[in-house]
């Protein structure tokens, strides 16, 4: 399973789709969950499935004083996976217990900690500020593929020329690898695209931080607009082929944007953050859309033909290699005379 799975903290899920009183159901790496909110908005993740006659509550469970409340016998559980009591009002089984894990509200994704050998978290991935941010727009992809591809993309600077038509793509300063966080500036620039047209070529200033192989933010700066994005990207393996793509994007206020800032509130830039955010939502998900076809078609090549102009992925793969704890056994070759 160390094998398969990477450990981490992945996206099981967007924040707005967690009911206020139920469960919803989640995977992660083959795990099936239930993840609901207590009444402070604390989001709380159990293992699905109730220990006393085996039912999903992540389908069906609701949120009563705090507990999750299982829907086939009414055993309820609390945010460490205790029961508290029974649908029938008797003694609490000393079995009756489920799994608790850690997990976070991420830039508007649902994340979770995973180890296959339930080790607890090493890290926990600093939360960006959403003070003065538009509120994010989600999408979601699923399709055959594992979340370290996904990761790679960040320092793959080949690709952004051939796929999506930047130009320039170079590191500015060093790809910074600090335990399980991978920090990098790429500079590029592209055509701007405005609401369907093909706007004014500008440069982007774009700020990566890796958290592990399964969360990343993407902070960009475009100077010439003065404009401020964030991408936040998770990727999540369902099982040991299938991974789901969950990306969210949002954009700082216009009301903080230099040249609006001295008209105070005389500019009604809730309406300009809308018209802004269309446009830069259509342009992310279509970069995306471009890499899915690739991703969920290509071989992973345990040694790559690596060229000049790719970017550092020789240094993201022997970085990505401390996410999975068992050793690979390799067979010796066998000689036949």
């Amino acid at each position: 399973m160390s094998e398969t799975f990477a450990w981490g903290w992945f996206g099981v899920g967007f924040t707005r789709d967690v009911p206020a009183r139920a469960a919803m159901a989640a995977t992660v790496c083959g795990r099936e969950l239930a993840v609901w909110r207590r009444a402070s908005g604390e989001l709380v993740a159990l293992d699905a499935w109730c220990p006393h006659l085996g039912a999903h509550m992540g389908h069906g469970g609701t949120v009563v004083d705090d507990n999750l409340r299982c829907h086939f016998h009414g055993f309820c559980f609390d945010r460490e996976g205790r029961c508290t009591r029974t649908g029938y009002g008797g003694r609490v089984p000393p079995k009756a217990v489920v799994r608790s894990h850690p997990v976070i509200d991420f830039g508007g994704v649902v994340a979770v900690w995973f180890d296959p050998e339930d080790r607890p978290p090493t890290w926990t991935p600093e939360l960006p500020s959403t003070e003065g941010w538009v509120a994010p727009r989600g999408m979601q992809w699923t399709f055959a593929g594992r979340p370290q591809e996904i990761a790679e993309n960040s320092v793959d600077l080949g690709h952004l020329t051939v796929v999506h038509d930047y130009a320039g793509a170079r590191v500015h300063g060093d790809v910074r690898f600090d335990g399980p966080i991978l920090r990098a500036e790429i500079r590029f620039t592209r055509r701007l695209p405005l609401w369907g047209r093909r706007g004014p070529i500008t440069e982007h200033r774009a700020r990566i931080t890796q958290h592990g192989v399964g969360l990343a933010v993407v902070e960009t700066h475009t100077p010439a607009l003065g404009l401020d994005t964030r991408f936040v990207v998770a990727g999540t393996a369902l099982d040991a082929t299938t991974v789901t793509l969950r990306t969210t994007d949002s954009m700082r206020s216009l009301r903080h944007h230099p040249l609006l800032r001295p008209l105070g509130g005389r500019v009604p830039t809730g309406l300009l953050d809308a018209l802004a955010m269309s446009p830069l939502h259509a342009s992310f998900v279509g970069d995306v859309s471009q890499d899915v076809p690739i991703w969920s078609r290509k071989r992973v090549l345990d040694r790559p033909a690596l060229a000049e102009g790719d970017g550092p992925i020789g240094r993201y793969r022997t970085w990505a290699k401390q996410f999975y704890r068992a050793p690979r056994v390799g067979l010796p070759l066998v000689d036949e005379d």
